[in-house]
């Protein structure tokens, strides 16, 4: 196996100084993992055989054959967290190098391009742990740190999400696993949400525009409810003249039926949401 659990959240505890409580549940999660779901991934096939055999296949799939069979099945245990995981990583676009290397995920590989060449890798998350801490500014930073089996070995990453005082909110996804940028930006939703209801007009009429309404919704869904495919309007709208702010109450379509407020300033027609109640 290409790197050891153990090594890589030595020097994740290093380079970012956790607090000693995560480093602690990192640990003893990856040490767990070793042990209940032990996994023995083989050295990387020849990949031009395997593309020769498997000529009608995705480079995606080509990619997952890499991995060993019982890492693979791995992915049918996973936990919530490590579900919800994967869920938000994939329903999410990311960026590095001010937007020049991309990367992409699925529910099985990460694609990571840059000057046209794509590089594909196949992996299995088996663990992760995610705590909240106080940031600069008065901000919140909300940490996972989780594992992932490549056929390259075991290593750690981070997902942060950072979130002002003002709401304001910046993710970063970091990992040495990764061969094209050590840490990329949350740039934008994979794949646009669909928005009921209000049309143009009555955006406007509010301080807003339609698109403003649909990319707000949409990026705050990819990042806290990644499974939502849709977002239903009431067809309500709540007005509060002192603030300058209307609000319109949305249900999405997970599996929860999670509620949304949506505020719109009419001083400068940005567009916020947050979870109802």
């Amino acid at each position: 196996m290409g790197r050891s659990r153990i090594g890589d959240a030595a020097r994740w505890a290093r380079a970012h100084r956790a607090p000693v409580a995560v480093a602690a549940a990192v640990l003893a999660a990856l040490l767990a993992a070793s042990v209940a779901r032990c996994t023995q991934v083989h050295a990387p096939a020849d990949q031009g055989a395997a593309q020769a055999e498997t000529s009608e296949a995705s480079a995606e799939d080509v990619a997952d054959e890499r991995l060993d069979a019982s890492a693979r099945a791995l992915r049918s245990s996973y936990t919530d967290d490590e579900r919800q995981l994967v869920a938000m990583l994939s329903a999410n676009c990311w960026t590095a190098s001010q937007e020049t290397v991309a990367a992409s995920f699925d529910d099985r590989t990460w694609t990571e391009t840059a000057d046209g060449a794509r590089t594909v890798t196949p992996y299995v998350v088996t663990a992760c742990a995610t705590t909240t801490r106080p940031a600069d500014g008065n901000a919140t930073a909300t940490v996972t740190v989780f594992s992932v089996e490549t056929p390259d070995g075991t290593y750690i990453a981070e997902l942060q999400r950072v979130v002002g005082a003002d709401g304001s909110a910046s993710t970063t996804l970091s990992s040495e696993a990764f061969s094209r940028a050590r840490a990329y930006s949350l740039s934008s939703a994979a794949s646009a949400l669909s928005v009921t209801g209000p049309d143009e007009e009555r955006c406007s009429s509010m301080g807003t525009s339609r698109a403003a309404l649909e990319r707000a919704l949409g990026d705050w869904c990819a990042q806290n409810y990644p499974t939502a495919t849709k977002a239903t309007w009431a067809e309500t709208s709540t007005s509060d003249w002192a603030g300058g702010t209307v609000t319109l109450p949305y249900a999405l379509d997970n599996a929860a039926k999670t509620r949304v407020v949506v505020t719109i300033s009419q001083a400068d027609g940005q567009v916020g949401v947050r979870k109802a109640g």
